[in-house]
């Protein structure tokens, strides 16, 4: 008896700005801990879900930290700049940051939705 079902998945991504664009050494080391053996680009993720038997995957990008984030990263070599440098943050900032890294394929998490019949 086959069951079905729908899969929702949050993983890294691989082309994360810190990681693909910037190699930045202190951050991949950071992503790569014991929940992340893997970071995946949108083409191993849908692979890996395909191989899974599902089918009709929708995989978008998505933004969780904001630029704030990103320059404290670049300065001090280490995370949580979007709360110590939250004067830098703004609504509009953070939602044209997240937009430009999404049309970059950058962001820093991938969500893959599917299915399976």
């Amino acid at each position: 008896m086959a069951y079905g079902g729908r899969l929702i998945i949050e993983v890294p991504h691989a082309r994360d700005f810190l990681i693909d664009f910037i190699g930045l050494n202190e951050f991949k080391s950071f992503s790569l801990w014991s929940e992340h053996l893997i970071l995946h680009t949108r083409e191993s993720l849908r692979t890996f879900i395909a191989k899974s038997g599902f089918s009709n995957i929708d995989i978008s990008g998505f933004q969780r930290y904001p630029l704030a984030n990103h320059l404290y990263w670049l300065v001090n070599k280490k995370p949580l700049g979007h709360i110590l440098w939250n004067q830098l943050r703004t609504d509009e900032l953070d939602q044209a940051y997240a937009n430009l890294l999404s049309r970059l394929d950058s962001t820093d998490t991938l969500i893959a939705i599917a299915e399976k019949v």
